[in-house]
């Protein structure tokens, strides 16, 4: 914890991105497992193209868990406020820039978006895969630590499925933490009008950088209270779920508000796609409330 924050406030923004950029990769020890455990991947097909659904609260629940990990209102704060921080910086070492935006940028942007979703959801998929065939399927079904997924691996996949899976766990948290303290320090300052960002120095912005001292803190404080990891990351990813769709309809609105973004407005698929999110993501709520 202190070295994440260390590395926050001490390290430039463009070197740190760099470090968070190479941790990325240790998402592919979660592929990687896959290779390394005996998969019916027959099974696995038929499972995900025609699933066994019974509209209970307990599955809806895990459905808005689901939604709530995939489009969570944290990486809006995140992606938008990075943009603006990419701008800042490359704006000033390019002053005599026409225009912050351009097509080539746009191109850029989407590319990033996409390669980022697809691959969060490849590295979901297989984590999901991997826990069904090597824990659930062998009676392990109620997991409260990181730690106790990992150690149940080695009876059942061996060492070094246990070693991949831990590996990503470890990198994954290096990754995910800064992210999160970082978006929480975003959210407030933009809401309070307090410098922000993590090109600007301790000194250019100590509200913005105490609030990601303080949440990792907090984060720290909560492991040492006998508090249940697994099922808080539970509970906070039904919160997401529940969140996310009044921002993906102001996003949309936005988005599509001329005033705002100009030529830049969405497209057809843009709007198909987001709006496709937005529904899907009231209804699994509202169906919720009216299931047993």
């Amino acid at each position: 914890t202190g070295a994440m924050v260390g590395l926050e406030i001490a390290v430039s923004y463009r070197r740190y991105a760099r470090v968070l950029r190479w941790l990325t990769a240790s998402l592919i020890a979660y592929v990687a497992v896959l290779f390394v455990i005996k998969v019916d991947w027959g099974h696995v097909l038929h499972s995900t193209l025609v699933p066994a659904l019974t509209w209970s609260r307990a599955e809806l629940a895990a459905v808005i868990a689901i939604l709530g990990t995939t489009i969570s209102p944290y990486l809006f704060f995140w992606q938008a406020s990075e943009e603006v921080e990419e701008e800042e910086l490359e704006g000033a070492a390019t002053p005599t820039k026409s225009e912050p935006v351009d097509d080539h940028h746009v191109a850029a942007m989407r590319g990033d978006v996409v390669a980022g979703m697809g691959s969060a959801v490849v590295v979901m998929f297989a984590i999901m895969v991997a826990s069904a065939t090597a824990l659930h399927a062998h009676g392990v079904t109620t997991v409260q630590t990181a730690q106790q997924a990992a150690s149940a691996l080695k009876p059942v996949a061996g060492s070094f499925a246990s070693l991949l899976f831990t590996l990503g766990i470890v990198g994954t948290g290096a990754l995910a933490v800064p992210v999160l303290a970082g978006s929480t320090a975003y959210a407030l300052a933009e809401a309070f009008g307090w410098h922000e960002g993590l090109s600007k120095t301790f000194r250019q912005a100590k509200g913005f950088y105490l609030i990601v001292a303080a949440a990792m803190t907090i984060g720290l404080a909560m492991d040492f209270g006998g508090l249940d990891p697994i099922r808080g990351l539970y509970l906070a990813a039904i919160l997401n779920g529940l969140a996310a769709p009044p921002l993906i309809l102001v996003m949309l609105l936005l988005s599509n508000d001329e005033r705002t973004v100009g030529r830049w407005s969405s497209g057809l698929w843009s709007n198909t796609l987001v709006g496709l999110a937005f529904v899907t993501m009231v209804a699994a709520p509202v169906a919720y409330l009216f299931a047993r």
